[in-house]
């Protein structure tokens, strides 16, 4: 019983965390804080090789959630193909790596 009613609350906070978000992206609330990856802290390795690879602007979906990846947050998106999810969930590993 008490799975069933952990499952129900990470559920229901997954299901806030997702209308939050699109919230956000619909207001356009923090979306023109931080434009590029060069704003974000990143690793100067981490920057270069984005910069190589021509990912200059970043997308909505992750001007939104790359500050909370990067503190250590966890995240669960669901966004149309296409918006940048891959690399969003690549550049705090490769930052962690080129940190140690």
């Amino acid at each position: 019983f008490s799975n069933i009613k952990q499952y129900l609350r990470i559920r229901k906070q997954i299901r806030y965390m997702l209308v939050f978000s699109q919230e956000l992206i619909s207001k356009k609330i923090y979306l023109n804080i931080i434009n590029n990856f060069d704003q974000m802290p990143l690793t100067n390795s981490t920057k270069l090789i984005l910069n190589q690879n021509n990912f200059v602007r970043m997308t909505s979906i992750q001007r939104l959630s790359l500050p909370y990846l990067l503190a250590g947050g966890s995240l669960l998106i669901n966004s149309k193909p296409g918006t940048g999810k891959t690399l969003l969930i690549m550049i705090p590993v490769s930052n962690l790596s080129f940190r140690y």
